[in-house]
């Protein structure tokens, strides 16, 4: 089963600035997980941080759309399977 989560933030800073933390792999692994995400529709990325159980410490990610600054659309599946193409 395979749900949506949107998450809306209000943000006290322009959004081009909002925009490069987010698409930065730096930034955003100093406030999420270290990374290897790329701003590029299809790149396929993962996050890491610590296994617990039933959970290999591997999040795996895709980037399904981007309009900068305003629109990020990411899939993501934690545990040890890549993610589903179906979802």
């Amino acid at each position: 089963m395979f749900a949506t989560i949107e998450k809306t933030t209000w943000c006290p800073h322009p959004p081009e600035r909002v925009w490069r933390a987010l698409t930065d792999a730096e930034a955003l692994a100093r406030w999420l997980m270290p990374n290897d995400f790329a701003p590029k529709v299809g790149h396929a990325f993962t996050m890491q941080t610590k296994p617990g159980p039933g959970f290999d410490a591997v999040v795996r990610c895709e980037v399904l759309e981007l309009d900068a600054p305003r629109v990020m659309v990411w899939r993501w599946q934690g545990g040890d399977h890549a993610p589903d193409a179906d979802a």
